[in-house]
């Protein structure tokens, strides 16, 4: 068993239990065999609005949390994101 290793940076609180995976990585992004791109999608349809502007709503767009570390939900959900 690997053992644990601390991690500290800065975390955004996502307020919403049970995000769907397609939430997080949509279809349209896991197309490719390779990882090339998939920055671009996580929580796409929650960053952008129609059109491909930024949703100012959603938390990591908001003035900020554009250098956070790791996005965090609570109850059910952690996820890290590095780019």
């Amino acid at each position: 068993m690997d053992t644990f290793k601390q991690i500290s940076g800065r975390i955004a609180p996502m307020l919403e239990p049970n995000i769907d995976t397609d939430v997080i990585m949509p279809k349209q992004f896991l197309k490719g065999i390779d990882r090339q791109g998939l920055d671009k999608g996580v929580f796409f349809d929650r960053r952008f609005m129609a059109g491909g502007q930024p949703n100012p709503d959603f938390i990591l767009n908001m003035p900020g949390w554009q250098e956070r570390d790791i996005p965090a939900g609570w109850p059910q959900f952690w996820l890290w994101i590095e780019s």
